[in-house]
């Protein structure tokens, strides 16, 4: 039954923490979403999706290197899924993506790395990967359809050798609206949180929410809004004596790194500015 409270009185039902909508999309939302719920209908994940379980295996994905998702089969097996669209993965990007399935394959070798390739370019499988990489290639933009192959690889993999069925099952009405309804829950949820953080960025320079979008798009900022060395180290920047009259291009990867330690970083331009002369 529905609260009869105002909107402002109501208690939220199931409250989570999401990953940063940065480097994301709604597609790989939904995709991850959808393979979630493939997994557990083929009995390889303990729980179906939900807008919770889903912002955990994103969150826990960007933990493992950024990679899109991560899930801990039932069996103990452990999944690096890449999702790969071909309008961010063609023919100028294999290389990108080889290195980082190299990388990934180092880091967690006991882990499989799943690469759903969804209309991308040709994409080759290196011999150093060995068995632990799957490349699942379909030209199907439907979140379901995609997400059947991609699982139905996982469970040949899994049950290789064994008796049981090495084709998934497909998605059912209830399937697709249980991945539909949690990756739109999910998806909203980041689109508040970074719409939140750039207005705490905006508070920081001044009211300028134009300078907050190009900050908050500068690797290594969203990570840090919220803590109290980054409101310090950009009210810091914006001190006349270092001279910088463009913040939103002086911010980078690599200043947004320092910002873990303001002191450090002002002690930096210091230096920069009163022994080198090096103007911002």
């Amino acid at each position: 039954m529905a609260s009869d409270a105002p909107p402002s009185k109501r208690r939220r039902v199931d409250d989570y923490d999401v990953p940063s909508p940065i480097g994301a999309s709604k597609a790989e939302t939904r995709h991850v979403a959808h393979v979630a719920q493939l997994l557990f209908e083929n009995g390889l994940l303990e729980q179906g999706v939900t807008g919770r379980s889903l912002a955990k295996h994103l969150t826990e994905g960007k933990t493992h290197h950024n990679t899109d998702a991560f899930f801990k089969l039932t069996n103990g097996t452990e999944v690096l899924f890449e999702y790969d669209p071909g309008f961010t993965h063609g023919d100028s990007d294999v290389g990108r993506d080889q290195r980082k399935t190299t990388k990934l394959r180092e880091m967690f070798p006991d882990a499989f790395v799943v690469r759903l390739r969804v209309g991308a370019a040709h994409f080759e499988q290196l011999s150093q990967w060995g068995d632990n990489v799957l490349v699942v290639v379909t030209e199907s933009q439907l979140p379901n359809v995609a997400a059947s192959a991609a699982v139905t690889a996982v469970a040949q993999r899994i049950h290789q050798g064994g008796a049981a069925a090495t084709k998934a099952c497909p998605s059912s009405n209830h399937d697709n609206a249980a991945a539909n309804d949690a990756a739109a829950d999910v998806w909203a949820r980041m689109s508040k949180e970074f719409e939140a953080a750039e207005q705490r960025v905006a508070t920081l320079v001044g009211g300028d929410l134009d300078l907050a979008r190009k900050l908050m798009a500068t690797p290594g900022v969203p990570s840090r809004v919220l803590t109290g060395a980054f409101e310090k180290s950009i009210k810091g920047l914006q001190d006349p004596k270092f001279g910088i009259t463009n913040l939103g291009t002086f911010v980078c990867g690599g200043v947004a790194a320092k910002f873990d330690d303001p002191e450090k970083l002002f002690d930096i331009l210091t230096a920069l500015k009163t022994r080198f002369g090096i103007k911002s």
